[in-house]
């Protein structure tokens, strides 16, 4: 019934160490929820502002691109009108307006072409500005994530904790075995000294 003491104790070792892991393991494991959940609120946050921004920006320079569009056509319209009334004023007809009033018509084309290629070139920076945006929340997100938190092994911790106890208790007793004292089965008068004592130079170095 003795033998078995050491294995009661390991167990009971083991089970508190196990319990006092478990506790600290599921501690951390609500402290990482916390932090990433945290991170991804402040990461959506931060991208859902840049986006509105840069939406914001985009929206303006759409309304001054159309504001361009309409001068460069009303202007256009005005000089063709007021060539037109010139022209019919001074009897000149024929190639000759023709050829002024197409001038005006390529101008207006041209800059009109022009306000459109600025348009579309702002457009593209806008998708690659947001693709930008995501693309530095979803690398916040990764860095920002905490390492998994591994599970203690508690199965393993408690046979290594009894192989343990088991290997002092063996020492123990080859050691008792080896140099008994009075009392527990030593011989009549024992040459190591008093009863319970052991000689000097067979101290357990523990």
């Amino acid at each position: 019934m003795v033998v078995w003491i050491p294995l009661v104790l390991a167990a009971a070792q083991g089970i508190n160490s196990g319990l006092a892991k478990d506790a600290a393991y599921r501690a951390q494991k609500r402290a990482q929820k916390r932090f990433d959940r945290q991170n991804l609120e402040f990461t959506n946050a931060d991208l859902m502002a840049g986006h509105a921004s840069l939406t914001m920006h985009r929206l303006q320079q759409r309304r001054q691109f159309a504001d361009s569009l309409d001068q460069i056509t009303r202007q256009s319209g005005q000089r063709i009108a007021s060539a037109s009334v010139s022209a019919a004023s001074a009897g000149v007809k024929g190639n000759t307006v023709d050829a002024v009033l197409n001038d005006f018509k390529r101008i207006q084309l041209e800059n009109q072409q022009n306000i459109l290629d600025t348009e579309e070139y702002a457009q593209a920076q806008f998708v690659s500005e947001s693709e930008a945006l995501r693309s530095q929340a979803h690398a916040r997100l990764i860095s920002g994530q905490t390492g998994a938190i591994q599970r203690p092994n508690y199965m393993q911790e408690f046979l290594d904790f009894t192989q343990q106890t088991i290997a002092a208790f063996d020492y123990e007793r080859q050691f008792n075995k080896k140099y008994p004292t009075e009392g527990l089965g030593a011989p009549k008068g024992n040459p190591h000294g008093p009863p319970g004592q052991l000689p000097p130079n067979m101290y357990p170095l523990y």
